[in-house]
Order: C-alpha cells, then structure tokens, then sequence
C-alpha cells in the first residue's frame, strides 16, 4: 500500500473513532461499590444522593457522586423505587412476594437511610411501583394492579392510605399500572404508566393527589417517565417492550388538554427521561444498551451507545453540569459537562442552519429562541444576513430580533411581549394568540409558531 494511501486510511479510522466517541464524550463510567442491577437514582440536593436496585441494594452519596457507599440492607427483595425529601427524610418500595401476605413494604429513614422503619401497605396483592411526597404529611403511591385503584394518598405521613378518586376517560384505562409521578405544584401533577398493547395513560390532579382524571387516548404503549418544562408544556416517554412500536413520545403544550404522539422509529423502550438544559434531553433505553438524546427540547432525537455498552434503566441531571446514571452489574455513569472540550468544540461549530423551537411556548410574557450558524463562512452562502423577524397570523410584521451577520455558533435571543425590536422599531404590547418567528440566512428560511397567552 501506498505511504499516502496508508495516511487517508489512518486518518478515516480517527474520524470514525471520533464520531463514535464524541457523542458519549460527557457520560464515563465510575467506580461503583456494588455489582446489584440498579434501577433507580435520586438527588435531593447538589451533594446527597442515593441508588437503588436487585436485592434490597442502597447505595449512597453526600459529596455530589465523587464517592459512593453501601448501605445496610432491610431487605433481600428489589427496591422498586427511593424518594427523598431532603437529605434525612425519605421512603422506599418493595415487594413481599416470597410468603404470604403478598404486597407491598413501605420503608422511611429520617437519618438519610442509615436507619429504616418497614410498614406493610394496606391491601393484599397491591403492589406499588413509585411513591413521592411534597412534604413531610403528604404523599402519593401508584401502583402496578390491573383493575386495582393505581393511585392512593396519605395525609399523615404515611400512617395511613386513602385510594384516590379517578375520573378516567374510560373505566378500564384509568386503572391501568402507574409509573412515575411529576408534580409542579404541590397540589398540581402528573402521572403516566399504562399497558404494553393496551394504552398508555396521563393522569392529572389539582387538589394534591385526592382525585385524578385519566386520559386514556395518548399512546398505544406506557408512558415510562415525563418532564415538565413549564405548566403548559410537558413531554413523555415510553414504547413497546416487544419492540412492535419501539420509543413512543408524548407532548402537550396546552397544559393536558391534547396529547401529541410520535413513534421516534428507534427499536427499544425508553425507561427514564431527563434534561440537562431545556433543549438537551436523554433517555436510556435499557438492554438496547443505547441512549437517545434530543438537542432541541424533544423534538427529534437520535441513538447514542452507552459507554461500554452498558445496559442503564435510570438517570438524573443535578444541574446543568452534571449529572449521573444507573444500570446493569451496578454501574454508575457521571455526566460532567467540561467548556472548551471537543463537544462544545461541534456545538460552536455546527455544521448546518437550525431553527429551534421556542421555549417555553406558550409563553408569558417573555420566550426564547435559538439558532445555529453552521461552521463555514456566510461569505459562501448567498447572502451573509441573519434576520429573525416575529410575525402575527395576518403576516404583519410585529418584531426584528436579529438583523446582523452572526459568527458560526448556537445563538439565543429572548423575545417578550411587550418592548421594542432589537433595531429600535416601534414599542408594542400584544395581545394572547398565535404568532410565528421567521429565521433567514442567505437561501434558508425557517419558521415556527409559539403561542402568547396571558
């Protein structure tokens, strides 16, 4: 072989190394002191964490995942889920399955899990999947039962448990299992689970977990986990463990009133769902052994393998900079986002024209949008202005935000309600509806809709 041809081979085989590596580059596997399946991991705060898993496993963290430790175990069954309030207070869920009677174990530490209390929740065969408290007193269960009540609520701190009223959609569908709880207040939240083949399910409550409507028509399979990015709009996820549909997604920007669904056409079903940023979001797709990962808040996504190819059933994003995942044989991945890495390197340099959507939308009174300038000169492209005009639904235009030529990069502008344009047009003050932002650079154009409601 020729000395140059040897070159161009080195060189293909670098860039190929890099394009599998550079997508994981943020999550790396860390020392893990167990060897247990871990299911679940939950932060209360920036330093104390803790992880949970096969056979009663309890792990946890108080200097922000750097260092990880074994805690006794009260049980030899799986821990199906942790909560914690704070770093002292907090509860867990497992299964007595082995001898009768048959159901579920609540388990509260108020010294960060060193010591444990066991409670047997009322009613055989009720089998609790996850559990959530807003405060010390009030709490929510939802269970895993078929044609059982899923969801319950306590006011005394777990002494006692009182099955929640449904207002489903259709009987049957509203009883379906329960997987995940998200509230926004202490009295509004959210709930999603379902059946494989049968329905996937949006509960919603107003009043703190006493009555919950059940909407029934959002997905053909469960919906694992949900992230609210405001009270309006919220994204979910799930699929098909049989693969017939694979990753499902769920979206409402209208506070419940509509779900949106789309199969992502990635054989796999996502477990848990998280956002570093509101645009940057992941999701593990357990034994497919990849993660998906979104740029632009949800909307489209792509598979990324897991370091080592690992198979992990959970994660969670401490902040923007860090966060941490959880899966087979015990392993533990950190996320750190380091600047001036090679990533940030491919986000300042984008290689083509983005248009994101606007979060959060709807809004009030003030939005943001971002775009990105791909990495070669505007100088190539006919035309080297970037403008970003809002229109209302009648065409007129209300704002310029941007009218400049812009460095390659990802760029953010906010747009409010009431101001001035960026070009020091005429001051306005509008009205709730529809409107719609135009991006144009040389021969791309792009526009979206956002939604203004006061």
């Amino acid at each position: 072989m020729k000395k140059s041809s040897t070159i161009i081979l080195i060189i293909i085989l670098l860039m190929i190394a890099c394009s599998d590596n550079s997508a994981q580059n943020y999550w790396k596997q860390i020392q893990s002191p167990v060897n247990q399946k871990l299911y679940e991991i939950f932060f209360s705060d920036s330093l104390n964490g803790w992880a949970s898993g096969d056979s009663g496993t309890v792990i946890k963290t108080t200097d922000g995942g750097l260092n990880w430790n074994v805690l006794n175990s009260i049980v030899n069954s799986t821990i199906w889920d942790i909560y914690f309030l704070n770093k002292d207070l907090g509860w867990m869920i497992s299964w007595q399955a082995e001898v009768p009677p048959y159901g579920s174990l609540i388990h509260k530490t108020t010294n960060g899990g060193e010591d444990w209390t066991t409670q047997e929740f009322r009613g055989e065969d009720i089998f609790i999947n996850v559990i959530h408290f807003t405060d010390s007193l009030n709490g929510v269960v939802g269970t895993s039962n078929n044609l059982i009540v899923p969801l319950f609520y306590t006011t005394n701190g777990g002494l006692e448990w009182s099955p929640s009223d449904i207002f489903p959609d259709t009987a049957f569908y509203g009883y379906l299992p329960v997987s995940d709880f998200n509230f926004i207040t202490p009295e509004i939240a959210y709930a999603c689970g379902g059946a494989v083949d049968i329905a996937g399910v949006i509960w919603k409550t107003s009043n703190g977990g006493f009555s919950w409507s059940a909407d029934s028509t959002v997905a053909p399979d469960p919906i694992n986990d949900l992230y609210v990015f405001d009270s309006l709009e919220v994204v979910g996820i799930g699929g098909d463990i049989e693969f017939f549909y694979g990753v499902g997604l769920v979206r409402t920007t209208d506070g419940g009133d509509f779900w949106n669904y789309k199969e992502l056409e990635i054989l796999g079903v996502a477990h848990s769902l998280g956002f570093r940023t509101p645009y940057e979001g992941w999701a593990p797709l357990g034994s497919i052994q990849t993660f998906i990962y979104s740029d632009d808040s949800g909307y489209t996504w792509q598979e990324i393998p897991t370091p080592n190819n690992t198979a992990i059933f959970d994660l969670v994003f401490i902040d923007s900079t860090k966060g941490f995942a959880v899966g087979d044989s015990g392993v533990i991945l950190k996320y750190e986002y380091k600047p001036n890495d090679v990533n940030d390197e491919l986000i300042n340099n984008p290689n083509s024209f983005y248009l994101y959507q606007n979060y959060p939308n709807p809004f009030n009174p003030s939005t943001i949008i971002r775009y990105t300038i791909p990495s070669f000169t505007l100088s190539e492209v006919e035309g080297s202005l970037v403008t970003l005009k809002v229109y209302d639904v009648l065409g007129n235009e209300v704002a310029t935000l941007v009218n400049e030529e812009k460095k390659p990069g990802v760029y953010e502008v906010e747009f409010s309600a009431k101001g001035g344009s960026a070009s020091g047009g005429n001051a306005y003050d509008l009205s709730s509806g529809v409107y719609f932002y135009q991006f144009r650079a040389g021969e791309f154009i792009s526009t979206k809709k956002l939604v203004l409601v006061k």
